[in-house]
């Protein structure tokens, strides 16, 4: 069996089960004109588009990012993903929260390059090769707000605005004491016209602002008369 048949079989066996769980919890027993089964399977096929998506973001990534790096990251690279032996395996040690980067033995350096190469494509306003570039950055490392942040950046520029909002709540979970997504957050939902949601992330993030002992005062009152603007526009 070919590597790309282990991992296509990997997808397969955690897309089925996670469609199966999702459906059992979620199934409500009033419900005559479902099963769990058949929404199992509604929910398999919305996953199978999602990771179709995904997965070509991630080449497509990769490629942006491989054309700013220097040869000995590139070689990294390469040499990372030639180890893969056992893609079920790495599977399954993803599932359970392990960063990519470290299972395919990425070094530090390399991440750095990366992620200064997708920064880079953002500040170009190359904004769906960046946002392919930050996919591809999580896909080896989950866990970096730099990541999520800048991805939320890259779908705000290209108007995807729900799915910035998605990149951007990732963010605030991995640093909850921080401002700024709450901030993006609410520019987010301005756009969507949703004031009253906007209103709401940015007392939030005035909040956590003001809790920080560096903050500039400057800053602060900007972020009042923000929340007066959208207090003022959406007339709450």
């Amino acid at each position: 069996m070919s590597d790309q048949e282990d991992l296509n079989k990997a997808i397969e066996v955690s897309v089925g089960k996670v469609s199966l769980a999702v459906a059992k919890e979620t199934h409500h027993p009033q419900d005559r004109l479902s099963s769990p089964e058949l929404r199992a399977k509604q929910i398999e096929q919305e996953l199978r588009l999602q990771i179709k998506d995904f997965r070509k973001k991630c080449v497509e990534g990769m490629h942006c990012c491989s054309q700013a790096l220097e040869q000995d990251a590139i070689q990294d690279l390469k040499q990372a993903f030639h180890q893969v032996k056992d893609l079920l395996q790495l599977s399954e040690s993803l599932a359970k929260g392990a960063r990519c980067c470290e299972l395919l033995g990425i070094k530090e350096s390399t991440m750095h390059s990366l992620y200064h190469a997708a920064k880079a494509l953002f500040d170009q306003k190359r904004h769906e090769e960046a946002e392919a570039a930050f996919t591809f950055l999580i896909l080896l490392d989950h866990g970096q707000y730099a990541y999520w942040l800048g991805l939320g950046h890259a779908r705000a520029q290209t108007k995807q605005f729900v799915l910035a909002i998605e990149a951007y709540r990732r963010a605030q979970e991995l640093e909850p004491t921080l401002c700024w997504p709450p901030i993006f957050i609410a520019n987010c939902l301005i756009e969507r016209n949703d004031f009253v949601g906007a209103f709401n992330e940015l007392e939030e993030a005035i909040k956590l602002y003001r809790e920080d002992k560096n903050r500039d005062r400057d800053m602060e009152l900007a972020l009042v008369e923000r929340l007066t603007f959208i207090k003022n526009r959406g007339t709450l």
